[in-house]
C-alpha cells in the first residue's frame, strides 16, 4: 500500500511539475511573442523616422539653394529692376503694350484726350462738366 501511495504521490509530483512546466513554457512563450512584436513596432517607427530624416534632409538641400539664389548677385539684380524699377547705365527700357479690349483701348483714348486738352488748355468749362456727370 505504501508503494501504492509512494507511486500515486509520485504521480502528482509529475503531474505539477509537467503542469508547472507547461505554464512556465506558456508564459515565456508569450513573453517572446510579445517582444517580437515590439521588436517589429520599433523596426516599423526607425523606418519611418529615417525616411522623415531623408524628407527633411532634402528639404534642408532645397533651402539651402534658395537661400543661395536669394543672395545672389542675379536675383538682387532683378529684384532692383522689378520692384525698384532701376536699370544698369548702360540699359533702354522699353515698354510693350499688349493688344487692348476695344473698352480698354476706349479708355486710353479718353485718358489721351483729357491729358491733350489739360496740357493746351482749350476745353472749356461746360464740356468739363458733362464728361463730369456723363461720360462715365
Amino acid at each position: 500500500m505504501e508503494g501504492k501511495k509512494e507511486k500515486s504521490f509520485k504521480g502528482w509530483i509529475l503531474k505539477i511539475f509537467i503542469f508547472f512546466g507547461l505554464v512556465a513554457f506558456i508564459f515565456v512563450g508569450i513573453s517572446a511573442g510579445r517582444q517580437t512584436l515590439k521588436k517589429k513596432e520599433i523596426k516599423k517607427e526607425i523606418e519611418t523616422l529615417r525616411e522623415e530624416a531623408e524628407k527633411i534632409e532634402k528639404d534642408n538641400s532645397t533651402l539651402e539653394d534658395k537661400i543661395a539664389y536669394l543672395e545672389s548677385r542675379d536675383y538682387q539684380e532683378k529684384e532692383a529692376r522689378d520692384k525698384l524699377g532701376l536699370q544698369k547705365p548702360e540699359e533702354n527700357l522699353v515698354v510693350i503694350k499688349q493688344n487692348l479690349s476695344e473698352k480698354e483701348e476706349e479708355e486710353e483714348g479718353h485718358f489721351e484726350n483729357q491729358a491733350q486738352e489739360r496740357e493746351s488748355g482749350e476745353t472749356f468749362n461746360p464740356k468739363k462738366w458733362w464728361d463730369y456727370f456723363f461720360k462715365y
